[in-house]
């Protein structure tokens, strides 16, 4: 019996996970999601321990201007296993593991897959593997914007770019909710705002402003899958300044309100909304 393209699997994160991890990233290339939207995808000959890298990122990162105090998440890990014949070329061949973060868009698509999986809905053959094709090529998207080379910097100004970006990405990150401004992020960076802003750019494909608007509306998508009962909180919580903004910007971004990705992600039966089509923007 020939063994499937994809294989999907959710589990809490472990020591015990960890273990497989590496196990699978050598058999074939294996994407990892985390609880907040961050993708970690394995290189073929990747450098050091795909699950300490997986662990690193999971890791959230303190910055000054991050608030302190939060209670963490349970962690869960949605893991796709590729096999080892999936298009080469769409697979980074050397170095550490990509680290991405999903747009809010490819997170609705995964969240509705989990959702059918555990109500025993699934797509079927060509339909689901092409699914799983879609978020890889998404990911490679965000990891290399606007036509970027695939190979590591070839100088020590890309590499400090690329270092700035990530840095920038990881604050943010660290509390979405909270305001970033381009000048709290330059001065901690020791970087001009202007300078800043260009460097995001172009390493990122995106603004910072746009970066901090996904992180957000990515935090709604994974409290509304819970069930989240009050929107006007919601919005607060995520730095909205009211819930009719929050809807707007929600709805612009993943293409149905609130309201209804909550019902669609906690239904108890049926196939919910047909998410949007996920480009590789």
């Amino acid at each position: 019996m020939t063994a499937p393209a994809v294989q999907v699997s959710s589990h809490p994160w472990s020591a015990a996970l960890g273990v497989q991890l590496d196990s699978w990233a050598t058999t074939g290339p294996t994407l990892v999601v985390l609880t907040g939207g961050k993708a970690i995808l394995s290189a073929s000959r990747g450098v050091g321990s795909f699950s300490e890298q997986v662990r690193s990122a999971c890791t959230p990162r303190r910055h000054p201007h991050s608030a302190g105090g939060r209670v963490a998440r349970a962690l869960t890990c949605t893991v796709l296993r590729f096999a080892a014949g999936v298009d080469a070329t769409m697979v980074p061949q050397h170095g550490a593991a990509l680290v991405v973060q999903l747009h809010p868009v490819a997170l609705f698509r995964l969240l509705c897959q989990r959702r059918n999986m555990r109500l025993g809905i699934h797509l079927h053959g060509s339909a689901f593997e092409d699914e799983a094709l879609a978020l890889l090529r998404h990911v490679l998207f965000r990891a290399w914007p606007c036509g970027q080379s695939r190979t590591p910097a070839s100088s020590a100004r890309q590499a400090r770019h690329r270092s700035l970006a990530f840095e920038a990405q990881a604050m943010m990150s660290s509390e979405p909710s909270a305001r970033h401004t381009m000048q709290e992020l330059a001065a901690t960076l020791e970087i001009s705002p202007f300078h800043l802003a260009h460097v995001f750019r172009s390493q990122i494909g995106i603004s910072l402003q746009q970066y901090r608007l996904q992180l957000r509306i990515v935090a709604a998508l994974e409290r509304l899958a819970e069930g989240e009962p009050d929107l006007s909180k919601l919005a607060l919580d995520l730095g909205f300044s009211h819930h009719s903004h929050f809807s707007s910007q929600f709805l612009r971004a993943v293409g149905c309100s609130p309201r209804d990705i909550r019902h669609s992600l906690t239904a108890k039966a049926g196939s919910g909304l047909a998410p949007r089509q996920l480009s590789c923007a």
